[in-house]
């Protein structure tokens, strides 16, 4: 699901089943170490500006903040598994933009019913 403001800032949901590795991980499995490793290993550019290990719908989940300098865009993810899913939340702006988008980017995250 994707909802998309015509500035093009939006929010992505992305759900899809548990591969057999996710099975028995949560969102606290997940590092800003596992990320930066992962952007350094793929030679991408893009700046961690925040991580936590927070709770989402009740479940365990991780918090990614992050800046793309390539197309000056902030993000905020959200990782965490519910059942037999796992979701990836990504609501992203320009960067110029972020601080005004991010209340209501969390608002609207925290609002759904998984």
């Amino acid at each position: 699901m994707k909802f998309v403001a015509k500035d093009s800032t939006n929010i992505l949901v992305n759900v899809s089943p548990k591969t057999s590795d996710e099975y028995g991980k949560n969102g606290h499995d997940y590092s800003r170490q596992m990320f930066e490793d992962m952007y350094k290993q793929y030679n991408l550019t893009t700046r961690i500006v925040e991580t936590k290990k927070t709770y989402l719908a009740g479940e365990k989940a991780f918090k990614l903040v992050y800046y793309n300098p390539i197309n000056n865009t902030k993000a905020i993810e959200y990782y965490f598994y519910k059942g037999s899913n796992a979701f990836v939340i990504t609501a992203t702006t320009k960067s110029a933009q972020f601080s005004n988008y991010e209340g209501l980017f969390m608002e609207s995250i925290k609002s759904n019913s998984f």
